[in-house]
């Protein structure tokens, strides 16, 4: 498994952010968008950010990623959640349609993310 490092990276990824590990996510991230800069580890990485309640980063992030050339159904959905949770609708209604036309699954297959930026939203108000 060592000549694919970052195949096992991103799978832990996953793991990671599932169990709620998120400052390891964190550091996987980095070093997977570091290893390979390509779209789809920047995307993880500013979903970790968002997980963890740095959701300003995250949108700073994915602003990068919208002015590049990729594109994917979980780069829309992501970016409708954050501009959902910033409360800009409109923009966010437009990113979940082109998520959708792309993968009529991708929006419900963020609730994780959409549930851990409200919960930590809630957690901090509370503290």
């Amino acid at each position: 498994s060592n000549q694919m490092p970052e195949l096992l990276s991103g799978h832990a990824l996953d793991h990671f952010l599932d169990n709620g590990e998120f400052d390891r996510a964190i550091e996987l991230a980095k070093f997977d968008a570091e290893l390979r800069p390509g779209g789809g580890n920047t995307l993880r990485l500013a979903q970790a950010y968002a997980a963890i309640g740095n959701v300003s980063y995250a949108m700073q992030l994915l602003d990068k990623l919208m002015a590049s050339p990729y594109r994917s159904a979980e780069l829309f959905s992501t970016a409708g959640v954050l501009y959902r949770h910033a409360q800009d609708t409109s923009r966010a209604d437009d990113y979940d349609a082109q998520a959708l036309s792309i993968n009529p699954k991708s929006v419900s297959d963020l609730d994780w993310l959409r549930e851990r930026i409200t919960t930590f939203k809630s957690a901090k108000s509370a503290s």
